[in-house]
């Protein structure tokens, strides 16, 4: 052999020796925020929607071994179908090689129990490695973290979110759950995944959005050094593939995410490519057994939501500034639902205009999207006007309570409130999570109905009162 083509052989044996080194690849597809996959807008017609019959036909024509997961929110899309969402969503998954679900984002605001009712069809795991019940204690129908076998490698995956990056104290308390240190539970998984065999040792972590989050992300990625291979993240702090300490992280987009690893002989990450994938159903094709399940799913949906539940005289306005009839409606409707002495309700959970005349299920899920329930309050005259005195400057609705800024007095059923004596008072559990609101701090005994303040509403609506409500003065 000549010394030039010595030369050339020298030259070119790092670029074989990588090439052969990256011979070997698995695939990770994330679907991550799927928003219209399963449903559109109850009022829109059209067609099925594109996503899981196309995803059927991308995988089919995948030619590497694929891991596939949903990188949250399992149960995004018109809040209005919950339950069709969670059974077509289900039956979609069960039908493709789903490796596991992230709980995420939208999906933590309903309550435990509706979460789990809503996911119990599903066949595959639910990961949520920091999300705790309030009393402490897991909810049971997920788990910390999974490892799955993909071509010559296995991966191990954790899911945690981080929904407020710019506070890093613990522990952080959200309306419905718990959710503990992002590091600690990390680690706990990490020993999970070491015990069962994981090549690759994956974190799926939604970042919130705000101030902070890229700030959070150096925290996190200098806390595990090189001990974790591979973070995929959710936040506009991560748009693009980089390393730091040994760790890869690569950014989880809206849609079909596809992670091409780059594997070492001994089944080791070296590299990744990213990419997100359209759902092109002329590129890729539609797969008809999918579109034809989810519009049996959707026409149900659509006749479940067009059932007139109650009618109004006036349409009621939710209001952006000043008084809201909608609020100190629903403030009154609390009231007698509850049977209580008051009512406190936020008018900003009234999200759209309830019209005059016939309503149906579809405009009362619209205008009130948000999954909270009454509770009950038994509060002290004394306290319960410091509390009026402390809310007088937030916009909220009264029933059966009055506050006058001016004289600093206040008034329950139309008499002075007595500092001594016990009042019931109903607010929605949405009030009880804001630290604005010190009302449970204060009170005697609370409790929990469980009875969603939609369907309070929904009773109120089939009574047909009232015609219009009153405002005297009750808001702030």
């Amino acid at each position: 052999m000549s010394s030039k083509a010595l030369k050339a052989l020298f030259l070119s044996a790092p670029l074989l020796l990588a090439s052969c080194s990256w011979r070997d690849s698995a695939v990770v597809y994330l679907t991550s925020d799927a928003r219209g996959w399963v449903f559109r807008a109850p009022e829109d017609d059209g067609p099925a929607p594109a996503g899981f019959p196309v995803l059927k036909k991308i995988l089919e024509a995948e030619e590497r071994p694929f891991l596939l997961f949903h990188a949250g929110p399992w149960l995004s899309g018109p809040p209005e179908s919950l339950n069709q969402r969670a059974k077509a969503a289900a039956e979609c998954m069960a039908g493709m090689p789903y490796a596991a679900a992230g709980l995420l984002g939208e999906d933590l605001l309903l309550d435990p129990a509706r979460l789990e009712r809503a996911l119990k069809g599903a066949a595959l795991p639910l990961l949520a490695s920091n999300v705790y019940l309030k009393n402490g204690g897991r909810p049971s129908f997920t788990s910390r973290s999974l490892t799955s076998g993909v071509g010559k490698t296995s991966l191990g995956l954790a899911v945690l979110t981080a929904p407020r990056p710019d506070h890093l104290s613990w522990p952080k308390y959200g309306p419905r759950y718990k959710f503990e240190k992002e590091t600690y539970e990390a680690e706990r998984a990490l020993l999970e995944m070491k015990s069962q065999g994981a090549k690759i040792k994956a974190v799926l972590l939604e970042i919130g959005e705000g101030e902070g989050s890229m700030e959070f992300l150096d925290h996190f990625l200098a806390h595990f050094g090189s001990r974790l291979d591979l973070v995929l993240v959710k936040s506009p702090a991560a748009t693009r593939i980089f390393s730091r300490k040994g760790t890869l992280v690569v950014p989880v987009l809206e849609g079909l995410n596809r992670v091409e690893l780059k594997l070492s002989p001994e089944g080791a990450l070296l590299n990744a490519a990213h990419r997100t994938v359209p759902m092109d159903r002329d590129k890729y094709g539609s797969d008809p057994g999918v579109e034809a399940m989810l519009d049996s799913h959707r026409s149900g949906a659509l006749a479940a939501l067009d059932r007139v539940v109650g009618e109004l005289q006036y349409a009621l306005e939710p209001g952006e500034a000043g008084p809201s009839t909608a609020g100190t409606w629903a403030a009154d409707c609390l009231k007698r639902w509850a049977r209580s002495d008051g009512a406190v309700f936020d008018p900003g959970d009234i999200h759209s205009v309830l019209p005059r005349g016939a309503v149906r299920l579809a405009d009362l899920y619209r205008a009130m999207p948000g999954e909270n329930n009454v509770v009950f309050v038994k509060i002290r005259g004394q306290e319960l006007l410091e509390y009026l005195r402390g809310s007088s400057g937030r916009r909220l609705s009264y029933a059966g309570l009055a506050y006058d800024a001016a004289a600093g007095t206040g008034e329950a059923g139309g008499r002075p409130i007595e500092p001594g004596r016990l009042y019931r008072v109903a607010i929605p559990d949405s009030l009880v999570s804001e630290n604005d609101h010190a009302i449970l701090s204060t009170a005697m005994e609370f409790a929990n109905s469980r009875h969603p303040v939609r369907d309070t509403m929904r009773w109120c609506l089939g009574r047909r009162q009232p015609a219009r409500p009153a405002m005297p003065g009750m808001e702030f």
